[in-house]
């Protein structure tokens, strides 16, 4: 007898003593079926649970090698399969009923998903004119991921003479500043960051990192960009398509270069840099998108890295050509804006090469950049308002990386604008390194 049956049988004597009642092989009439357990809550749809049914005869003892129908009260909270296992479909309450010779008991299953984490969308976002509004919205999401509906949410703001935020997450633009807007359900609440402006924004700012050390930003104005490649262009890869129209709501900043070592080591005080390209303005690489994440959590300020869609309308700048500099299609221009095949194949100081129309340099080449996004293979089903596309709650292991890099020396299409690579987040590469953008 194999021990999986062995235990089966314990279990099923188990239950029957704790009943008080005997075993019984002999046919005997069914008097009374007991399921067990009689009543039970499930946390998170799509989890499931065992029901167990019993028959007993007059005398009280248990009779084998009954049969039993098993049937809900409510497929649309709960199902139940022929050997007795419910699976919670949605919020809600439904009697199970095992029945055997025409005698049923029932069992009471209640499907109440519990939040174990949220999400506000958009969670950074800049409003450029005193009156402007903003439509916030929230999630809420049990512990296997799924949505749940009718979760009631509470808004309230950090600094309501900045911005204020009405019972359904609509956030009105009061003065110039910063606020945080925090939705709580439950126990757990997640926030966005608003940025009030008088105005659009324009040209460049200096933000603070840490106490003394600065970063310069440019501002990147709201607008629309077809993002990817058509498939004729020139050193393409199917990962760029298909071509889709995006729009991004409202303008961001984003940091002028690729953030150097100096600025890494001011907050974390060690360079992870290695052998060649050391120095305070050399961009900062080997670090990993988890790490990068943990340098925001230290610095704060609403700084994060960008999303895919953010990094390429910032760096075509308005552009629909391979490179920002036009299509190249001989490299005869690349070295002018690309650190691009150096001599060494390492990295150069961030700004020593042209910066795209808005200001931005080293958009193509010098090092790749993490952004926020998982890796997708292609663009079917990308969102199309300038967020990042992450698998929630659950990420992807794999992690977008753009703008090429300065050993690419036989394929310029490396530093295309569309180019797309990707690496996992736990990843250290001597070539990888990002950029900020706020909010």
């Amino acid at each position: 007898m194999k021990p999986i049956v062995v235990h089966s049988i314990l279990v099923f004597l188990m239950t029957v003593l704790a009943c008080g009642g005997e075993v019984s092989t002999a046919p005997s009439e069914v008097t009374t079926v007991t399921v067990t357990p009689a009543s039970t809550s499930i946390a998170s749809v799509g989890e499931t649970i065992e029901l167990s049914a019993v028959a007993s005869n007059a005398d009280g003892n248990v009779i084998l090698h009954k049969s039993f129908t098993w049937a809900t009260s409510d497929t649309s909270v709960a199902a139940v399969n022929t050997r007795g296992t419910v699976t919670a479909v949605a919020n809600g309450l439904a009697t199970i009923t095992a029945t055997t010779e025409g005698v049923a008991a029932t069992a009471t299953i209640t499907v109440a998903q519990q939040v174990v984490t949220m999400e506000v969308v958009p969670a950074w976002v800049s409003l450029v004119s005193l009156g402007e509004t903003l439509q916030l919205a929230a999630t809420a999401f049990d512990a296997r991921g799924n949505a749940i509906a009718g979760e009631p949410f509470t808004w309230t703001t950090s600094d309501e003479s900045l911005a204020t935020v009405n019972t359904s997450g609509l956030v009105t633009a009061i003065a110039p500043g910063s606020a945080s807007i925090v939705v709580a359900a439950v126990n757990l609440s997640d926030t966005a960051r608003i940025t009030v402006f008088d105005g659009e924004p324009q040209g460049e700012q200096e933000f603070e990192l840490v106490d003394g050390v600065g970063i310069t930003m440019v501002w990147i104005p709201a607008g629309d960009f077809f993002m990817g490649s058509p498939v004729d262009e020139f050193e393409r890869h199917d990962d760029e398509g298909p071509v889709h129209r995006v729009t991004i709501p409202h303008g961001f900043w984003m940091s002028r270069y690729e953030l150097t070592q100096g600025q890494w080591e001011a907050v974390v005080d060690t360079n992870p840099a290695q052998d060649e390209s050391v120095g305070a303005n050399y961009p900062v690489y080997n670090v990993s998108w988890d790490e990068i994440h943990e340098f925001l959590e230290q610095i704060g300020g609403g700084f994060r890295l960008p999303s895919e869609a953010e990094w390429e309308y910032a760096a075509r700048a308005g552009t629909q050509t391979r490179f920002y500099w036009g299509d190249d299609f001989s490299s005869q221009d690349i070295g002018d804006y690309a650190v691009y095949h150096t001599l060494t194949g390492w990295q150069e100081e961030v700004g020593t090469k042209q910066a795209n129309a808005w200001g931005l340099y080293d958009m193509s080449g010098n090092v790749w950049e993490w952004v926020e996004d998982d890796y997708h293979p292609d663009y079917e089903g990308a969102p199309t308002n300038g967020s990042a596309w992450v698998n929630s709650p659950t990420r992807y292991a794999g992690r977008v990386l753009r703008s090429g890099w300065a050993d690419d020396e036989f394929y310029p299409g490396q530093c295309r604008s569309a180019n797309r690579a990707w690496t996992y987040a736990t990843s250290h590469r001597l070539n990888v390194g990002f950029r900020l953008v706020l909010p």
